[in-house]
């Protein structure tokens, strides 16, 4: 089911808040947990459709850990219309960016 713009807005809001909360026991957390907890479900909230369901892989959206023509693995590549937009990777919250 996707997110209003209003639900959207909700579950950022609680993300953020959550993540400052949280922010000094997370700087021991490990890569995946932050990608699971916080990653993700921003992504979902923005209505990507980050399982894939329905979609073949030349339609994928959100694809994690793929691998490059130069042989880099970035976390995840989000993809409109078969086109790269936007290239991640997660760090850890004890890296500053």
């Amino acid at each position: 089911m996707p997110y209003t713009k209003a639900q959207a807005k909700e579950k950022i809001t609680k993300l953020v808040e959550d993540f400052r909360a949280h922010e000094r026991t997370l700087e021991r957390a490990p890569e995946a947990e932050i990608e699971n907890s916080f990653i993700r479900p921003l992504f979902e909230a923005l209505n990507w459709n980050t399982t894939n369901q329905g979609l073949s892989y030349a339609q994928y959206e959100f694809k994690v850990q793929a691998t490059n023509k130069k042989g880099l693995r970035p976390d995840y590549i989000l993809h409109v219309d078969g086109r790269d937009v936007l290239v991640m990777d997660a760090k850890q919250v004890k890296y500053s960016m």
